[in-house]
């Protein structure tokens, strides 16, 4: 329907009724725009912006008839203002700014698109917010018998409107849930992370192959308190972010400080063979930004780099582009194939499933590093050799 609408040439089609002698595909245009669903109306912006053509659907909608006759004299034809005044905007200077957009249209304006909520006792609809209907309105100015008209299409969005409330509810529904699982599993975990740590300043103590197996398993229940800790504040990272709640500090970061913690922190988590290098010069400018988060950045890199390089070596490294300051990581890892490098930036996702077997994690990682990034106004992305050196 809109096409028909878009093959109207503004210059020399009228919407006016035919008349008698007109040709049969002028009669066959003005049928066809009388009797489409969308609400199709023209109006006469230098005269009181009276309508001049209504089809069937706009008259049944405003109730209203195009100026001819009795009506116009009775003052029942409907006006430009008319279609503005049915719509109810949040504010007054949404409505402000609606009204100074249609009165400012002329023949070398671009059209002008508008989505309202709107008053209509006839809609078939249910209520919406105590409102029956949602419409998208098109404004167009066109030429009409030799004068500047305004071409307006309505499109009831309603249904569209209705689903997109509902996947709203359901969304936050599902985000509720996740941040209360997250934040009851977060007392218990940092309990068993803190009581491992005791429990290990313990076991240093005791002798023999009994304190070493102690300390052993110890070890890895705090590895493993650690591992499902990261894991419940990723979800609630990615949470703050979705719903635009995540707040970032104003510091000046320097960079080589933190990468040369974050390598402290995980060099222990190589395999065997592999070296964890840092080539970040301490010289580097500071940079703004939240310096927890942009450790968090470097810590989810290079621990995802950790992952998945089985011997070779993981490097570091910075230099200034213009006004930028450029990260690298770089690792002799197993690569990524090319049709697949989008892909990882999607939450619980990795390259396949054979991946997360024999490497493990959940695929959180690299978006929180990406909506971290973004979060700091910069820029993230990977460059890869499957089975061959990887850049990210």
């Amino acid at each position: 329907m809109s096409l028909l609408v878009a093959a109207l040439p503004p210059q020399t089609r009228s919407l006016s009724a035919p008349q008698a002698g007109s040709s049969n595909q002028e009669s066959r245009f003005y049928e066809l725009m009388r009797n489409t669903e969308v609400l199709t109306m023209v109006f006469d912006p230098e005269n009181s912006g009276v309508a001049t053509f209504q089809n069937l659907a706009a008259e049944v909608f405003y109730e209203k008839s195009s100026s001819e006759g009795e009506n116009e004299k009775k003052g029942n034809s409907l006006r430009l203002m008319d279609v503005v005044d049915s719509c109810v905007f949040d504010t007054s200077q949404m409505r402000a700014d609606v009204i100074r957009a249609v009165t400012s249209l002329t023949l070398n304006s671009e059209r002008y698109e508008v989505e309202a909520r709107k008053r209509h006792s006839l809609s078939r609809y249910e209520q919406i917010d105590d409102l029956t209907c949602w419409h998208r309105i098109v404004f167009q100015p066109i030429t009409d018998s030799g004068r500047l008209a305004v071409l307006v299409n309505e499109y009831d969005i309603t249904e569209l409107k209705k689903v997109q409330l509902d996947l709203a509810v359901t969304n936050k529904t599902q985000e509720q849930f996740f941040a209360t699982v997250t934040h009851e599993l977060r007392t218990p975990l940092n309990a068993i992370i803190g009581l491992s740590e005791s429990l290990l300043h313990d076991a240093v103590l005791m002798q023999g192959h009994q304190g070493a197996q102690a300390m052993k398993n110890i070890t890895v229940i705090k590895n493993s308190g650690k591992h499902l800790a990261g894991l419940v504040n990723d979800i609630l990272d990615l949470a703050s972010i979705k719903r635009q709640t995540l707040v970032l500090r104003d510091d000046d970061v320097e960079i080589a400080e933190i990468a040369r913690n974050v390598c402290d922190m995980l060099n222990s988590m190589c395999r065997p063979g592999v070296k964890l290098i840092n080539n970040i010069d301490s010289q580097l400018p500071l940079v703004p930004g939240d310096s927890g988060r942009i450790k968090q950045i470097f810590t989810n890199l290079v621990n995802n780099a950790t992952k998945f390089t089985e011997k070779g070596t993981i490097v570091l490294s910075a230099q200034v582009v213009k006004d930028w300051v450029r990260v690298e990581v770089e690792d002799t890892g197993i690569g990524i194939p090319e049709e697949k490098l989008n892909d990882i930036w999607g939450a619980f996702k990795q390259v396949d499933m054979s991946t997360t077997r024999k490497f493990g994690g959940t695929g959180l990682g690299l978006s929180v590093v990406q909506a971290l990034v973004e979060a700091h106004n910069g820029k993230i992305e990977v460059k890869s050799r499957h089975k061959g050196p990887e850049t990210g």
